[in-house]
């Protein structure tokens, strides 16, 4: 039997909600690295304890690798054994 368009959405945009809540529930007891870019939003981390952040990477803009506001300054103030890594990319 056929499936509407909108059922395939719909069962689409459940399954993406149920992976991330997933992943939520296993990064907020767990630690892992991050790869971050310009496009990242650090606020939005649901809950999940900076302490969990072992080591996180970034291009290297500005926005990221400032030494006052940048994203992985701030990450660093909230977690002080959080090894920073600046990308290589080839």
């Amino acid at each position: 039997m056929p499936l509407s368009k909108n059922t395939v959405s719909r069962r689409i945009d459940e399954m993406g909600e149920d992976i991330e809540k997933q992943l939520d529930e296993k990064l907020k007891t767990r630690k892992f690295s991050v790869q971050v870019e310009e496009s990242t939003l650090r606020d939005n981390v649901n809950d999940i304890p900076m302490k969990n952040i072992t080591s996180c990477a970034a291009d290297g803009a500005p926005n990221m690798m400032g030494k006052k506001n940048g994203c992985l300054k701030l990450k660093k103030d909230a977690n002080p054994e959080m090894i920073l890594v600046h990308c290589v990319y080839s």
